[in-house]
């Protein structure tokens, strides 16, 4: 959490149009996607339980529950790799004066553009493309968090791993039935469980948001669980 937190784009000088309260809506997203991280997490981890207590790695396993979680388990954790790094990254990219990190997810954003503008000019405009761009994807964001320091080589590497078995999956379900032992099958949990804990660990580390109303969204979220 940054309670301290120096990128308010109002006092900025930076003209980016804010609606709402960064620190609000991020307390409120933030929660949302904690719960949405809560329930992969528990999907892993009774994938995991499935497998260390079977014997067979045939038909039943890629046809069952424990193949369709596995599926599942890949593509929520992609997608909940996406949503937390656009509100990493267009969060960083509020900061002003720019960070460090503001100004290295910049340079990479910008690192295989040929734009000539100053520095002020690709932070807005890099944020503004997070707020437009449709396309952006999650390998998008590996590099952009892989250039800037954000994802060290073990992270982006698992992040790869898991973002190229997802794909394989969406694409031909059927590669399911080339897992068939308990090792190769636990290795791609334990990838997702890393992935999952890391981007939640950049989440409370580089996103602004109020703490109380955090706490009472996630409070809510448990009393009405």
């Amino acid at each position: 959490m940054l309670d301290d937190y120096t990128g308010n784009w109002e006092l900025s000088g930076l003209p980016i149009d804010s609606e709402y309260d960064a620190a609000t809506t991020n307390s409120i997203f933030l929660a949302w996607i904690e719960n949405l991280g809560n329930h992969i997490g528990e999907l892993a981890a009774g994938i995991e339980a499935e497998i260390q207590h079977r014997d067979d790695f045939y038909w039943d396993f890629a046809f069952g529950p424990a193949g369709m979680d596995l599926y599942q388990l890949h593509t929520l954790t992609i997608s909940y790799f996406e949503i937390s790094s656009y509100l990493i990254v267009s969060d960083e990219l509020r900061c002003a004066p720019p960070s460090d990190n503001t100004k290295r997810l910049i340079d990479a954003i910008y690192s295989r553009k040929g734009h000539v503008l100053d520095d002020s000019q690709k932070q807005r405009n890099a944020f503004k493309r997070l707020q437009s761009d449709q396309n952006l994807n999650a390998g998008f964001y590996k590099f952009v968090l892989s250039e800037s320091g954000l994802l060290d080589n073990t992270e982006s590497e698992v992040l790869k791993r898991v973002n190229s078995i997802r794909g394989d999956f969406v694409h031909d379900f059927f590669q399911i039935l080339e897992i068939d032992d308990k090792d190769r099958a636990l290795d791609l949990v334990k990838d997702c469980q890393v992935l999952l804990n890391v981007i939640s660990d950049l989440l409370h580390e580089h996103i602004e948001y109020d703490s109380d109303i955090y706490h009472l969204v996630t409070q809510n979220n448990d009393e009405s669980n």
